[in-house]
């Protein structure tokens, strides 16, 4: 609080600085130190700083100004070094000034001169920091710890900041504990199921009653990854013409099948992801590398990845058992955090429609009901096929099919992702360089191929990490 010197004032002079633009978010006020001139105390200057949380305009008071921690002395300011120019500032000489944030920014700053009666002066700086975008996220490796320190406030604030923090919702795979109100800080303790991406609501309100919200990101690591789907997840790169309705003796050998799952593998490890894939096939690729388990069934449906006979007949040369096998049973037998589905290439000669794709979700959130689990799922456009007539144009009307339904269940707060991996690999055959598919069965992927669909998953994971336990 000022001495009387600052009450007495009349008709203060205003400073404009800058153009009115909308965004940002908010903090309040605290001490620095700083000016020239006289370095008495009654004359001493006193850096401020203060933090803002709304994207509105607020209007700090003179009992709060810039004069209101700087020396008795001092009774008037005027603006030296304006604001962004995205921002608006109205600074009088009593120290009161109104501020709108510029978008995008999460500090600012302007500088002042601070005068005293007798006429010496001392110039002082203000930092504004924005808390309107508070979004953050933190990586846990849950194979090492259970429990990790959350810091959802600007790290360079201290308590002293004038920030109230509040939290809105819990998260889902945890729960927060210890929260320090003033410091905006946490605990995160892991329940110990579900992994990949957990998030929780906070609230944070200022000294000048701006009020803002974000969502904060635990990143739970290491994930378990369900490579599903049917001969193009197991990796199968052309049929046998001696057997065509017997997968095992298709190309390559059962022992070098990885398909994408190598690629892939390599893709995500180089990158810093820690994960494992999980299902209850592992007889594909397993003189290949270590992390070979899959759920990829030659000849599969949808309706039987599903777990139901399919209406149109099976491909799957009788290997599918009804009750036995389908998404619901193998979670219950190997348990994943995160789904890599590509699915209704077969049968497409049959039918276009997504509903067999639909029932696998339908029975992937059965399972998450059943079990109290969660299961993010990357839904893939089903790549290019030329073996029938009709196959191309079914694949197209699939596709067309299949992408609303998925972004409808995204709209309903289901945890899916749409992958592009039609587009991901172009079709192409010999003797054009580098086929993607393979020339005589016009359904299989070539290693170039498979490549490519590796490519397609990794570029979806990439853009939303913390799925797979990673920030960035």
């Amino acid at each position: 609080m000022k001495t009387s010197h600052q009450t007495e004032k009349k008709s203060p002079r205003v400073f404009h600085a800058g153009m009115g633009f909308l965004a940002v978010t908010a903090l309040s006020a605290c001490g620095g130190g700083g000016g020239g001139g006289d370095n008495t105390s009654a004359n001493k200057v006193t850096n401020d700083l203060y933090a803002f949380a709304s994207s509105t305009s607020v209007t700090v008071p003179t009992p709060k100004g810039v004069l209101a921690n700087d020396g008795a002395d001092l009774v008037s300011v005027e603006l030296l070094s304006n604001v962004n120019a995205a921002s608006s500032l109205t600074l009088t000489s009593d120290g009161s000034f109104t501020y709108r944030p510029g978008a995008g920014l999460d500090r600012d700053s302007f500088r002042y001169r601070a005068m005293s009666d007798d006429g010496k002066t001392q110039d002082g700086q203000v930092t504004i920091v924005l808390d309107l975008d508070g979004a953050g996220c933190t990586e846990m490796n849950t194979a090492n710890a259970q429990s990790v320190a959350v810091r959802f406030s600007p790290t360079d604030l201290t308590s002293a900041a004038g920030l109230t923090y509040s939290i809105i919702s819990q998260p889902s795979k945890g729960s927060l504990v210890g929260l320090d109100s003033a410091l905006g800080s946490a605990t995160y303790q892991f329940a110990g199921n579900s992994r990949g991406a957990d998030t929780f609501e906070v609230r944070v309100q200022d000294d000048f009653g701006g009020v803002s919200s974000f969502s904060y990101t635990l990143a739970l690591s290491p994930v378990r990854i369900m490579p599903l789907g049917d001969s193009l997840t197991q990796g199968i790169t052309s049929d046998s013409v001696q057997e065509p309705s017997d997968a095992s003796f298709d190309s390559p050998p059962m022992d070098q099948r990885v398909g994408y799952r190598k690629p892939l593998f390599d893709l995500l490890n180089n990158a810093g992801y820690r994960f494992d894939f999980v299902g209850s096939q592992t007889d594909a690729g397993f003189n290949v590398f270590n992390d070979y388990q899959h759920q990829g069934h030659p000849g599969f449906s949808d309706y039987e990845i599903a777990g139901s006979s399919d209406p149109d007949g099976s491909n799957s040369g009788d290997t599918f058992t009804p009750g036995v096998d389908g998404i619901y049973n193998w979670l219950s037998d190997n348990p994943a955090d995160v789904i890599l589905l590509h699915a209704g290439t077969n049968n497409i000669r049959f039918r276009t429609s997504s509903v067999g794709v639909e029932n696998i979700l339908n029975e992937i959130d059965r399972w998450e009901s059943d079990n109290s689990a969660m299961v993010s799922t990357f839904v893939a456009k089903i790549v290019d096929k030329n073996r029938n007539t009709d196959d191309h144009a079914n694949v197209l009307a699939f596709n067309a099919d299949l992408e609303p339904m998925v972004n409808a269940r995204i709209a309903g707060d289901d945890e899916l992702v749409l992958v592009d991996m039609y587009s991901a690999v172009p079709y192409s055959i010999a003797p054009a360089s580098n086929p993607t598919f393979d020339a005589s069965d016009k359904t299989h992927l070539t290693n170039t191929g498979y490549q490519r669909m590796a490519d397609g998953w990794k570029s979806a994971i990439d853009a939303n990490p913390a799925l797979l336990g990673k920030c960035n």
